[in-house]
Order: C-alpha cells, then sequence, then structure tokens
C-alpha cells in the first residue's frame, strides 16, 4: 500500500505549499520586500510541515508484563517498544535474585523474541527478585523493571537521551 499513498501525500504536499504562496501573495500588498520576507516564512513553515519527525524522538517503551506460569513454575516477561522506522533496537535483560537466594538467577531471553524473557523459579526459596529490561537505541537508554514473579505490570518505564 505505501506506493498507493505516495500520489496522495505529493498531492497534499503541493496543496499546502500552494495555500502558503497563495497566502502570501495575498499579504505582501505588492511590496516586494515584504513578499521576499513572507516567501521566506513561508518556505520554511512549509519545510517544517513536509519534514520528516526527527529521528532522535525517544521510544516508547512499555512497563514490564509479568504472567507467571504454574505448571511451567516460570514466568514471563513481555515489553513492547515503539522507535522511529529504521531505528536498531537492543534489549538486556537481568535479575537481582532474592536476597538469600542467589542461585535463583535462571533468566533468560526468549529465542527469537528479545523483547521477551522467562525467570525459572522451580526450586527457589523466594521469588522477591527484580527484572531490569535495557532498552537502548542510537539516541536513547530506557529502563523497565518487574519486581517479583508473579504475574502484573510494572511502573512505568524511564528513557534518558544518551
Amino acid at each position: 500500500m505505501p506506493g498507493k499513498r505516495t500520489p496522495y501525500l505529493v498531492a497534499a504536499a503541493l496543496v499546502v505549499a500552494g495555500a502558503a504562496v497563495g497566502l502570501v501573495v495575498g499579504l505582501s500588498g505588492g511590496s516586494s520586500k515584504k513578499k521576499a520576507t513572507s516567501t521566506r516564512q513561508v518556505t520554511h513553515i512549509v519545510t517544517a510541515l513536509l519534514a520528516p519527525p526527527p529521528s532522535d524522538a525517544a521510544p516508547q517503551v512499555s512497563p514490564v508484563q509479568a504472567v507467571f506460569d504454574p505448571t511451567q513454575k516460570a514466568t514471563f516477561y513481555t515489553v513492547s517498544v515503539q522507535a522511529q522506522a529504521g531505528t536498531d533496537v537492543t534489549y538486556a535483560w537481568h535479575l537481582a535474585p532474592p536476597p538469600g537466594d542467589p542461585a535463583c538467577s535462571k533468566l533468560t531471553t526468549l529465542p527469537g523474541a528479545a523483547n521477551r524473557a522467562v525467570w525459572h523459579v522451580a526450586g527457589c526459596s523466594s521469588t522477591a527478585g527484580r527484572i531490569t529490561v535495557a532498552v537502548t537505541t542510537n539516541a536513547w537508554a530506557c529502563s523497565a523493571t518487574a519486581s517479583g514473579a508473579k504475574s502484573g505490570l510494572g511502573p512505568r518505564a524511564t528513557c534518558k537521551k544518551i
């Protein structure tokens, strides 16, 4: 469908540009100095309107969603990310094991799904660990967390420009 939308986008851009030129001519009152200044201003506005969004916009990172599966004695964690088209997104999952149970640390990323991880809690004396996922792009470092192995939604993710 991208090929079918292109003529409409071009037509819309031409309409905006034509309206801007008409506005300049109508407001210039015949003075070439005013016309040149107004044309420059309108050209700047039209260029800004037609330019793609800045590539350094922060990605939208969801809170971590946790789903405990009692049959597998495991909690599955998922984070969703929306970033600018063409932006490389990387994920790094980390588990801080429960206090007093350092062996309860089997957190793995799901094959083929870097935005998903699983914490196997079979044999753990506690499930009070903390799961963190670092989401990075070329310009942003984001972090989202979940506490424990129970099903639920973690707090809002945070992002900082790098």
